[in-house]
């Protein structure tokens, strides 16, 4: 178990620093100057943070997470003893991806059946990966509506 109270603001800045550099400065995927307009902050901010100078706000952290990839996340959030950072963007089943996956799938069945009313084995190859989007799909709405207050 974490001991909370032996998170510093010291250390919290050193485990921020230590996984920004993993990722940001000469020869690495970000340059501070890309990382800071992809990010929307000042180049002298990010270098800063870069340098131990100084730790972020939590509202540029999060810019920072939003932007580099989640392994960066977890690296700073395990000093926590958290982990297991996703991206949720693009995964998120809203009400309309789902009404859009079961019309789809809905039309593609109406589709099959209009020839002689029934379904042969080259339609189900056909409609196996829409009834797994589906599937997946449903998943995510029903685990968010259980997990909304």
């Amino acid at each position: 178990m974490i001991d909370a109270h032996g998170i510093s603001s010291d250390l919290s800045r050193e485990a921020f620093t230590d996984a920004l550099r993993r990722y940001v400065g000469h020869g690495k995927r970000w340059s501070v100057h890309a990382l800071a307009e992809e990010a929307g902050l000042d180049a002298r901010t990010v270098a800063a943070y870069r340098g131990g100078e100084t730790a972020p706000s939590l509202a540029n952290m999060l810019r920072l997470f939003a932007v580099l990839p989640p392994a960066f996340a977890d690296e700073v959030l395990a000093l926590s003893g958290l982990g297991g950072v996703k991206r949720l963007q693009g995964e998120r089943a809203d009400s309309l991806e789902l009404n859009t996956n079961v019309t789809g799938l809905a039309a593609m069945i109406a589709r099959h059946l209009s020839d002689d009313r029934r379904i042969d084995h080259t339609e189900e190859a056909e409609q196996e990966p829409a009834v797994r989007k589906l599937v997946e799909v449903c998943n995510g709405w029903l685990d968010r509506r259980q997990a909304a207050p």
